[in-house]
């Protein structure tokens, strides 16, 4: 190895020294930087060794009430002024509020007086009681008008602080800010049935494990879902926008409309089918009407929207089920529709890929023969369709000979058999004549005629036409001879 190459063998090495040395400092200097934050955002916390998980009693001194809380398991009562259910997410929202709330800056370490400041006489004052006993209170007082920040210090010092506006409104909570406001407490997978006596109807609602609903009375057939999830919605989701009293019964109730109730719903929940019920009634006050609510005849009565009552007023057409034809569109096979001048006939096939990929669907236009490719889109559309047509109306429960050939359903202007395996019919739908912006229509099996709006009937294919591609024009144009150069 001659000279040169010793020095540039030093050179490279000394380099390498001197790079780990100045990356060693580097991090040496970033470490040192991220224990002085760390440091300051510890001593910057109102509450150091705080933990949110190990309060188990809450007060909270604020908006002229003296509310007290006590956890028990998962969740949160109040136990005084009165004994009630407690907002849990509320209260939580509180206790991270305490866990996370931060001081700008520190005003006067030992002021001579509170007063200035809004401490002497806090606005809100929050003691939290942790397990093994320790306690952290934190007093608010006024807003700084400076730049809208909020003075405040810990209840075991004497140094006035301030703080971002933002901690204000998470931890100023009143009796029924803090109070639980919903009607009722259950779970859609828990509920077996409900029973409704409103002013047009009354009317039972049966639900499977399944989710499926079942209309048992005034009559016994498949139900609405989607009308059925929405009663549910509203019970799960009507709250109290006060409460009224906290105890009502016998001749006082009459003083809410509760004597005689508007709606009264009796839920059955739980594996042990528990009833619960619900009294909406209507009252005037201060010359206004105000709708209330009561569960089980007892306890506190809360005002509600209005709407939550006459959400269940219901007449008997909005709780049945308007499907027309109901199948599974995988089991199908073939479609024929008829249209009184020609019948038309494609099939339906779903092979699984080679590559085990996404299986698509093909469909071939058999009758008339030898009509070509078909319009694939469009057989899928008729599918999609008619298994979602949905009637506006019932017109006839139990239509007369007479009554069809009204209805031009006797002779259908059109016809639609959808097949399975085996040539077996999955649904036969008939279209017959107009009525204004309608359709009547017959599900083959079922005596009810229904009015359907003409839109998704009208999507439907009806013609060859429809569903036939047309073939790509040949050209005539005779070939260009080549020019001569």
């Amino acid at each position: 190895m001659t000279q040169t190459q010793k020095s540039l063998l030093t050179g490279v090495a000394l380099l390498g020294i001197t790079g780990g040395l100045g990356a060693y400092a580097l991090l040496g200097v970033k470490k040192v930087e991220e224990e002085k934050t760390a440091a300051k955002e510890k001593s910057d916390k109102a509450f150091d060794g705080f933990d949110k998980a190990k309060v188990k009693e809450l007060e909270i001194r604020a908006k002229g009430d003296d509310t007290k809380l006590a956890r028990d398991g998962a969740v949160w009562k109040i136990v005084a002024p009165i004994q009630a259910e407690a907002d849990t997410d509320m209260v939580n929202g509180v206790l991270a509020k305490l866990e996370d709330a931060k001081r700008k800056a520190t005003v006067d370490e030992k002021p001579a007086d509170l007063a200035p400041f809004g401490l002497k006489t806090p606005k809100t004052i929050i003691v939290a009681s942790l397990e093994g006993g320790s306690k952290f209170e934190l007093d608010l007082g006024d807003d700084n008008a400076f730049d809208s920040s909020i003075y405040f210090k810990r209840g075991d010092a004497t140094a006035v602080n301030v703080a971002e506006a933002a901690l204000k409104t998470p931890l100023e909570k009143s009796l029924f800010d803090l109070r639980d406001k919903k009607l009722i407490h259950f779970e859609d997978t828990d509920l077996h049935s409900l029973e409704v006596k409103a002013k047009s109807l009354a009317y039972s609602l049966d639900r499977a494990g399944d989710g499926k609903w079942t209309l048992t009375t005034p009559i016994s057939e498949k139900a609405d879902g989607s009308a059925a999830d929405r009663l549910t919605s509203t019970l799960r989701n009507a709250r109290a926008s006060r409460f009224a009293t906290e105890l009502a019964t016998g001749a006082e109730l009459a003083k809410y409309g509760l004597d005689k109730p508007q709606v009264t719903v009796t839920l059955v929940v739980g594996a042990d089918n528990a009833k619960k019920t619900i009294a909406l009634g209507e009252a005037d006050e201060g010359g206004a009407k105000h709708s209330f609510a009561q569960l089980n005849g007892t306890g506190p009565v809360l005002e509600v929207e209005s709407t939550v009552a006459k959400d269940f007023d219901k007449k008997i057409f909005d709780l049945r089920d308007k499907s027309v034809a109901t199948f599974d569109k995988e089991a199908v096979k073939r479609v024929v529709i008829e249209n009184g001048s020609e019948t038309l006939e494609f099939t339906r096939e779903k092979p699984p890929p080679a590559d085990g990929g996404f299986a698509e669907e093909q469909f071939a236009l058999v009758k008339p023969a030898g009509a070509g490719a078909v319009k694939k889109w469009k057989c899928s559309g008729a599918l999609y369709s008619l298994g979602n047509l949905h009637a506006a109306e019932f017109v006839d429960e139990k239509p007369s000979a007479k009554n069809l050939a009204k209805y031009r359903l006797e002779k259908p202007a059109r016809t639609y058999s959808v097949f399975g395996a085996d040539g077996k019919v999955l649904v036969r739908v008939k279209i017959g004549g107009i009525e204004g912006t309608k359709y009547y229509v017959q599900l083959e099996g079922r005596a009810r005629v229904d009015l359907v709006e003409k839109t998704p009937i009208d999507d439907l294919p009806k013609t060859l036409d429809d569903l036939a591609e047309k073939p790509t024009p040949a050209s005539n144009a005779a070939p260009t001879k080549p020019s001569k150069g």
